[in-house]
């Protein structure tokens, strides 16, 4: 499970930053969410619409980290506090708003859409159930982590997700034996990642559910893929610095206090 360490609020960020998000709105204010890479979209984020089910699906732009070179050897050595002067400096790199910085760790779980495990095949249709149209799940077109779930409330179920923008078979196998053997010595690499949370339930449903609310964590990778793959290798959790967008998820400011105060217990 996640366990967040440490937290505080950030008014930071660029508005030249090579990953943003945007939105496509609706007549009504209802549209679809992105996070864009290099001015491609990377991540469709799902609507923002709470009644709508949850989604992240990998698009085309997905093929890059956003690593800062001047960061990099400190993210290596790792960060064990928010007044670390890294935190600020990394939050140069990413779109301007205003964030809850996380610094938390978790253990991992490889998904791959389809498999065992997967969000979109199991309680996704159970609270949702199927695509309408064509009667299957949900495709991320991706794999990704899951970092634990727990009931979160009498009827309310909270997910951690953790998304990489660039898949695992691009990895350097040096690379991935450096940080393995640093993980496995009790250091602390750090890796970065752009968050939303999303709170989100159906409208109505048949029957008595034990679940009528999702409430999902979801932290997209901007730099660090080695040092979590090699933490999944070696079954180690890993230390991660997460930007939590505040005007970006579909969720208020109360709703992330009551998570993130949650995950600190």
């Amino acid at each position: 499970m996640l366990r967040l360490l440490d937290r505080k609020f950030l008014q930071t960020g660029n508005p030249t930053a090579r990953i943003k998000f945007e939105v496509d709105s609706g007549p009504v204010g209802i549209g679809n969410r992105y996070l864009v890479l290099d001015g491609k979209r990377a991540y469709l984020l799902g609507n923002n619409c709470q009644t709508c089910s949850f989604l992240f699906e990998r698009l085309d732009g997905a093929i890059s980290a956003v690593e800062v070179e001047q960061t990099a050897a400190a993210l290596k050595a790792g960060v064990s506090s928010l007044a670390d002067p890294l935190v600020e400096k990394i939050g140069i790199g990413i779109p301007l708003g205003e964030y809850m910085v996380c610094l938390a760790e978790t253990e991992l779980e490889l998904v791959r859409p389809g498999q065992n495990h997967d969000y979109f095949l199991k309680e996704q249709i159970d609270l949702w159930g199927r695509n309408t149209f064509w009667d299957l799940p949900d495709n991320p077109h991706v794999p990704y982590y899951r970092a634990g779930d727990t009931r979160f409330g009498k009827n309310t179920w909270l997910f951690n997700f953790v998304v990489p923008m660039f898949p695992n078979n691009w990895l350097k196998s040096e690379t991935l034996s450096s940080f393995a053997k640093q993980i496995t010595q009790a250091e602390k690499p750090t890796a970065v990642a752009l968050s939303v949370l999303d709170v989100k339930g159906p409208a109505d449903w048949e029957g008595d559910k034990e679940t009528t609310e999702h409430w999902l964590f979801t932290h997209f990778l901007i730099d660090g893929h080695h040092k979590v793959a090699a933490a999944y290798a070696e079954g180690k959790p890993i230390r991660l610095l997460s930007y939590l967008a505040l005007s970006q998820g579909v969720s208020s400011r109360e709703e992330v206090e009551t998570v993130l105060s949650f995950l600190a217990g």
